[in-house]
This record gives structure tokens, C-alpha cells and sequence, in this order.
């Protein structure tokens, strides 16, 4: 119901305040989250003898300032060696938000175990509060999380602040333990003694804010709860057991004699500051009644709110934000809108909040139910709404690796992960991007299942690394394409493109090796590589191998090839010349080492090996992949290697590199890199005969169903002879790969020892653009894919129809 509101002076015009209505913005905050920072968690026996260290220390951020006195503070903070002043460093100043972020860097030496790091926030000489850690807390391993800021009153600051420390020989931070966007928690059935323990603000009818945690269940759960599924105040609750209706789940909510799941949003606090309060907020505010903790923007028109979203799109006001402070003091419906009269002619600060995750990735799929692997989503645009189709981008983590793998930026995503998912949202598609946990499996697949596409970016064998098991989520792959959801690319085009045998099902393309061969038990090996090996150098591949292990270049010592195939047979005693495409190097074996090596690896049969590889190539025999592929090998293999880098049956760009000093080798360091535009006449002849296998390849490959992968990569190496012109040379595939290919401009972003930090942002913005090119090429490109391929075609999916092709 309507109510009646103060009346303001012409010379300051709220907007509509009938009604329980008003609206305000801000970045000012106080929530104030009650995690106590538990120290013995990070305590490690230290030896008292060592001698004494140096600590790199990273001072991230603070989370938040409960100063209650006035506007958000500018602020800094300082770190020493506690009773040693000469050791102090300081982050520069940040103003404006109680949410500061410095990402300040130091190095500390001559620091002993018996030492303690202290931190203090400051504005100007004043100390807003200091937080200490023990050097025997940190040692061995490092911290990072978060210190919790006390300024030594009962009721006075409250901030958290974010650093991480280890020490400098470490070439990385462990990662921080920190609060996700969204989490669940389970409460169990209470008996009629037992209370909640929390009060509720529930003015937008669509979450209960909780504004108030007293001792209860809740504050039990949280008691045991690790720090990212604390509830804390403000905390919006949108879920109870599946309902989310407010007016259905609240009743469980208070009366709970049943377990009950919560479903729960972190809020996204900030301050609008108006420098001089002199016409209309443009607003209209509503609320319950005048103790309401709060008021909701209801609507938004010119006036100081329009002009601040003009000015600060980053932190701009929307419909249904709720202000709970003005000039950094809390209160009441009614008290809040007299402190806005007063403001008339001053500077107005006004606290915001609001729901909800800063994520791009959090919709338009609710993936709330899956664990929040990343940090941030650093890059991403926002999703289109509506979107013409809801996709998604896997990746994985694997926890028992530096930095989660290989293949990752700093936040937790793969580092090329950004420009694909930009280039699908600027098509009109929805990406989202969301990690597999392998204990997480049901629940990952089912929310899968309301995406139309799933594109999957786990680099090989990440998955049974990280604990998972591979098959098993193959498997869930292969249900969702069962239902009509499509997947890029599915496990059987991955199967069939990258084994190294798809080089025998290509063989009679244009771009395929006609005596091309593949072995899949001991006696095929033994019968037809005798053979082969007789008349002409060789390369076996096996088909598990990553980067040239395995892949073995084979010459007889002796040269005695006979003239024509089938004219004879190798004998055990001939030594054969090896080289390892993986490394280069070079051993030398009999030929019945060499197939007893591949067939059992390391016995004593098979004499002594240098190689990293373990052999035993036929393992599983086909079911389980275990192959090994012949083909008489080209001399001008040398010469370097040629990759297309395709988005579907398009060519995005054709790269040469050349191995160091001419040499055999996988090992991309020290190689030579040219890159050409794909429409190059150097290599007119080779696209070409490539574009007419291309509308054979996938049924070639025996996945006539599937399209071509949105992004891979085919390479070739020189097969014919040297006199020929290089516009007339016949080149020939030597590898398919659509088993996450990477985005070779990206790779500024993914971290190594050398840049524990690396980042989007790490990318220059030459690289950028060229990767944003390839980005939305795909997006363009998933378009046609979606009208082809079987499963519900867009138009079903969404009910927007579909642009007119590019």
C-alpha cells in the first residue's frame, strides 16, 4: 500500500516518493562480513635455524570499511616487519569506494621466523586499522586470503584485507581461499526451541536480504562453515528447496522443520556520489513501511542518478538497487530520506546494493549450482539479452598443478578463453563460462542440459589430472548430444580427427600419403613394418603421444633398401637410426628392439633407452587408442611445418615455423615463425585441394554426422622434391588437431613462473585485435553451425530469430 513521505523544498525534487518509492546510487560500503581470520590453519612448523629469508608480498585488496563517521575513505596500506620501521612500504591511494584495490608489490628482506609482517590501512598519518601474521604462519608454503583489519574498538572498523606472501624464491602465491558470487548451503531440520537466527528485508519480492544474524542456526552453520559459505548480512537468499517465490519459501524459511537447501547471491555494494545536490535525483523509491532497512529504486529518469550512469556506466544505478546509507551513515526508510533533504546544495553520497554476481558468466543459464572456479572473468563483454542461443565454454582446473595447468591466465581460465567467448556474444550468443569438477558430475551435466551448445576447451588430459575420469565425462558429453544439445567438438570427432590413424582413412585425398599405414597388434607391426622399413626411411607416430613423443623418424644404418615394396623383409639384427621428433635426439637399436620397445617397452630385450617415452604404443590395442601409424617419410620435413588454423571451413591464417638450425623437432623454442594471410598464392594450390577433401573430411574420418570442429588446426609438411616451384610443391597432412587448439595471440595471458600474474590485460592491444578477429569469425561461424547440424535448431531454442547471414 501507498504511503505518505516527506515533503521536500521545490530546490530538490526526489522524483515520485509516493507509495513507498525513492532511489539513490553510490559506491559506499558497509557490509561488513564477519569472517574471523583463522591462524591456525596457516601454521607450519619452521625450523629455528634457518637462516633469514626474503618474502615477496602482493597487498591485492580490502573488503570492507565500516566507517560510519563519513564518505568512503582515501585510502593506502602499509606493511613492515613489526619494530622495524626502515622495512615499511606503502600502495598508493585509492579513493572513492570501500572496496580499494591496489595489486601492490614488494619484496622484504632479512626477515626471520621470529617475525611478524604488520599491515595497516591509512588515510593520510591516521590509522584506520592493522592486522599482523607470524612469519611461522606463513613458511613454508605462503598465504594468501584474506587479515581482518581491527582498530582496537569494540564497535568501531571492520575491513578485510586481501594479500598474498610467500616466499621470493617461490615463483607464485598459493591461490586465496576467497568468497564466491554465489554459494548453497544445507541447514538441518530444526526442533521447536531452535531459531533461524537472522531477519529479513523482502522489498523487491524476489530475495530475503538478510539484515540481521543473531544466534541461531545459521550462525551454527556458520561456525563450522569454511569462509567462502559464511553467510554474512546483506547475503540475498533467492532459493529455498527449489522455490523461488518468496512468498512460498519463506514459510520454510522461518518454520523449517524439514532440512532445507539455501541458495545463495553475494551482494555487489558500491557509492553514488552527486558533488552538489542541486536539482531532481530522477528517481522514484520504494518501501514497506518508514523502519524498512533501505529503500528500492523502482524507476530511473533525468535527473543527478541519469547523469551519474552517464558518467560511471561501470558502477551505474539500476531498478531495484536498494540504498541503505547516506553520507556513509545507515538507518531507517524514514531517516534516510530526511538525511537526502538536508543534502540540498552539498555533496550527496548514497550506498548501493544489489543482488547478484559482477560475473558476465552468471547468466542467462543459472549455473549458481556449480562451483565458481575462477576469480573474475576478466574481458568478458556482457551477454546480449536476449540472446539468440545460450552457449557455454568448459574448461578445467587441475588443483595438483602450478597455476591449474598450463594453459591458464591467472583467474583460473584458459588463457584464450576471453576471445572466443567475446567473439560468440558479439554474434548475439550468450557464452558463459563455467568449469568441470569432477565431484560435481551429475549436477554439471544437468545444468548443462539448458544450454543449446557446449563448446569444450580442456586441453588433453587435464580432466584425469585434476582426479576426473575422462570417459566418464565423455560420456556426459555424449548424453547431452543425445538430447538434441550440440557440443564442439564431440568426443568421437575428437577421437577420429586427432588419432594419428586418420592419416590412413585421409590417404587417398588430396592431402593424404597413398602408403600411409597403421598397426594395431604386435603381429601387424612385426609383419608390416619389416616390410616397409626394407624399401624406403620411415616415421612412426603412436597415437597417444603430445608434442613428438613417440613419434619415431627410422633409417636403416646400413641403406640397404631394396628397389621395389615387398621385395624383402627386415631382419632382427639391422640397426636402425632413430631420431624422436619430440626432442631430436638420436638413438640406435636393432629392429627387434625397436619393436619390442613399442610393443613392451623397457624390457631387457629392448636394450637401453634414452628416450623420455615409455613405448608400449599398442597398449588397449584400437579399443583403447593404441596404435602406431607408418609413412614413408619426406625428406623435406625439414624445412619446417605449415598449419592451417581453421574456424570450421574457413582458414583464419597459415603459420610456418621452422625448427632451430634446420633440426627434427616438436620443441618449439628457438624455432622460426612466419605467418601468412590465408589467401597467400604461395599456398593457392595446397587450399585449394584442401577445400575439395574438406566436404569429404568428416565422413572420411567416420563422423559423417558432425560438421567440421568451430576451431582447429591441420598441418603439413613437404612431400614433394626440391627442384619443383614453391606455388606447384605438393604438400601433405601430418596432423588433425581439434582438441583445444590454442589461440597463438593469447598467449601473452597464461602463466608461468616467470608471470605468476599473467592476464587478459597482459595482451598488447596489436594481439588483442587480431585475436578479437579470429573471436568473432567463430561467432559468425557457430551461427551457420547451429542451422546445420542436427539437434533444435535455434529458432526453437530461443524464440529470437536469427540474423541475416554476414
Amino acid at each position: 500500500s501507498k504511503t505518505t513521505v516527506p515533503t521536500f523544498e521545490s530546490t530538490f525534487v526526489m522524483g515520485n516518493v509516493s507509495g513507498r518509492r525513492s532511489c539513490c546510487t553510490g559506491v559506499v560500503s558497509n557490509y561488513v562480513p564477519d569472517v574471523e581470520f583463522n591462524d591456525d590453519k596457516l601454521k607450519h612448523v619452521a625450523d629455528s635455524e634457518c637462516r633469514p629469508l626474503r618474502l615477496k608480498v602482493l597487498i591485492i585488496s580490502a573488503r570492507v570499511f565500516d566507517v560510519r563517521q563519513g564518505p568512503a575513505p582515501e585510502a593506502y596500506c602499509t606493511c613492515e616487519v613489526k619494530g622495524r620501521p626502515l622495512t615499511q612500504f606503502e600502495t598508493h591511494v585509492v579513493s572513492g569506494t570501500f572496496e580499494p584495490e591496489w595489486d601492490y608489490k614488494a619484496t622484504i628482506n632479512d626477515i626471520s621466523h621470529s617475525d611478524e609482517l604488520h599491515f595497516a590501512i591509512r588515510v593520510g598519518s591516521r590509522m584506520l586499522g592493522e592486522a599482523t601474521i607470524s612469519a611461522a604462519a606463513i613458511l613454508p608454503f605462503g598465504f594468501s586470503g584474506e587479515l581482518r583489519i581491527d582498530d582496537g574498538k569494540r564497535a568501531g572498523l571492520k575491513a578485510y584485507l586481501t594479500v598474498g606472501i610467500a616466499p621470493s624464491d617461490q615463483m607464485h602465491f598459493p591461490p586465496p581461499a576467497a568468497l564466491t558470487a554465489e554459494y548453497g548451503i544445507t541447514l538441518p531440520p530444526r526442533g521447536p526451541s531452535e531459531v533461524l537466527g537472522a531477519e529479513f528485508d523482502l522489498m523487491d519480492r524476489t530475495f530475503a536480504r538478510i539484515t540481521k544474524l543473531k544466534d541461531g542456526c545459521i550462525n551454527a552453520h556458520n561456525s563450522e562453515a569454511r569462509t567462502d559459505h559464511q553467510v554474512k548480512v546483506n547475503d540475498f537468499i533467492y532459493a529455498v528447496n527449489g522455490s523461488r517465490m518468496v512468498n512460498q519459501f519463506m514459510p520454510l524459511l522461518m518454520y523449517g522443520g524439514t532440512e532445507l537447501i539455501l541458495l545463495i547471491k553475494r551482494p555487489k555494494i558500491f557509492s553514488v556520489i552527486v558533488p552538489q545536490l542541486t536539482s531532481n535525483l530522477g528517481i522514484d523509491l520504494y518501501f514497506d513501511s518508514d523502519k524498512s532497512p533501505g529503500v528500492l529504486i523502482t524507476s530511473i529518469g533525468e535527473g543527478h542518478i541519469n547523469d551519474w550512469n552517464m558518467k560511471r556506466p561501470d558502477l551505474a544505478v539500476e531498478l531495484m538497487d536498494r540504498i541503505i546509507a547516506v553520507n556513509g551513515v545507515e538507518g531507517t526508510a524514514s531517516q534516510l530520506l530526511n538525511r537526502v533533504q538536508t543534502c540540498s546544495g552539498r555533496r550527496l553520497d548514497l550506498l548501493m546494493l544489489r543482488a547478484g554476481s559482477d560475473s558476465p558468466s552468471a547468466l542467462p543459464v543459472d549455473v549458481s549450482l556449480l562451483t565458481k572456479v575462477s576469480t573474475n572473468d576478466l574481458g568478458l563483454l556482457p551477454q546480449p539479452d536476449p540472446p539468440l542461443a545460450r552457449t557455454a565454454i568448459v574448461q578445467v582446473f587441475v588443483r595438483s598443478q602450478e597455476f591449474g595447468g598450463h594453459d591458464k591466465s591467472a583467474n583460473g581460465h584458459r588463457y584464450d578463453t576471453i576471445a572466443i567467448a567475446n567473439g560468440f556474444i558479439a554474434s548475439g550468443l550468450s557464452c558463459q563460462l563455467i568449469h568441470y569438477v569432477h565431484e560435481q558430475h551429475d549436477v554439471f551435466f544437468e545444468v548443462c542440459s539448458s544450454f543449446d551448445v557446449v563448446i569444450v576447451r580442456c586441453s588433453p588430459g587435464q580432466i584425469d589430472a585434476d582426479g576426473g575420469e575422462q570417459w566418464r565425462f565423455d560420456d556426459g558429453l555424449r548424453g547431452l548430444r543425445r538430447r538434441g544439445i550440440q557440443v564442439w567438438p564431440t568426443p568421437d570427432v575428437i577421437e577420429k580427427m586427432c588419432a594419428k590413424d586418420s592419416l590412413v582413412k585421409i590417404s587417398h585425398l588430396n592431402v593424404g600419403l597413398e602408403d600411409t599405414l597403421a598397426y594395431y597388434t604386435a603381429e601387424a607391426l612385426s609383419e608390416g613394418f619389416r616390410r616397409t622399413m626394407a624399401f624406403q626411411p620411415r616415421v612412426l607416430k603412436q597415437n597417444r603421444g603430445v608434442a613428438g613423443e613417440g613419434s619415431w623418424i627410422t633409417r636403416l644404418k646400413s641403406g640397404n633398401y631394396c628397389a621395389n615394396y615387398g621385395d624383402r623383409r627386415c631382419e632382427d639384427d639391422e640397426v636402425l637410426i632413430l631420431v624422436e621428433a619430440c626432442d631430436g635426439h638420436e638413438e640406435r637399436h636393432t629392429v627387434a628392439e625397436f619393436i619390442e620397445f613399442c610393443v613392451n617397452g623397457r624390457t631387457k630385450t629392448a636394450g637401453e633407452w634414452t628416450s623420455r617415452s615409455a613405448g608400449r604404443y599398442l597398449d588397449g590395442n584400437e579399443a583403447a587408442r593404441g596404435q602406431l601409424v607408418d609413412q614413408r617419410f619426406c625428406p623435406r620435413s625439414v624445412e619446417g611445418e605449415l598449419r592451417f588454423s581453421m574456424i570450421g571451413d574457413v582458414c583464419a591464417s597459415i603459420t610456418h615455423r621452422q625448427a632451430k638450425d634446420g633440426k627434427i623437432g616438436a620443441d618449439a623454442s628457438g624455432s622460426t615463425y612466419t605467418f601468412y594471410s590465408p589467401n597467400n598464392p604461395r599456398f593457392a594450390k595446397l587450399w585449394s585441394e584442401f577445400q575439395k577433401d574438406l566436404t569429404m573430411l568428416m565422413h572420411t574420418l567416420g563422423v559423417p554426422e558432425e560438421p567440421l570442429p568451430l576451431w582447429w588446426t591441420a598441418d603439413f609438411i613437404l612431400a614433394s622434391p626440391v627442384d619443383l616451384p614453391s606455388s606447384e610443391a605438393q604438400w601433405i597432412a601430418s596432423e588433425f588437431n581439434c582438441a583445444c587448439p590454442e589461440i597463438d595471440e593469447c598467449v601473452a595471458a597464461y602463466c608461468t613462473p616467470e608471470t605468476p600474474e599473467a592476464c587478459y590485460s597482459d595482451i598488447t592491444a596489436e594481439n588483442r585485435a587480431a585475436a578479437k578477429r579470429l573471436g568473432d569469425l567463430m561467432g559468425e561461424m557457430a551461427l551457420d553451425l547451429m542451422e546445420t547440424v542436427s539437434g533444435a535448431p535455434t529458432e526453437t531454442v530461443s524464440g529470437v530469430p536469427l540474423p541475416e547471414k554476414k
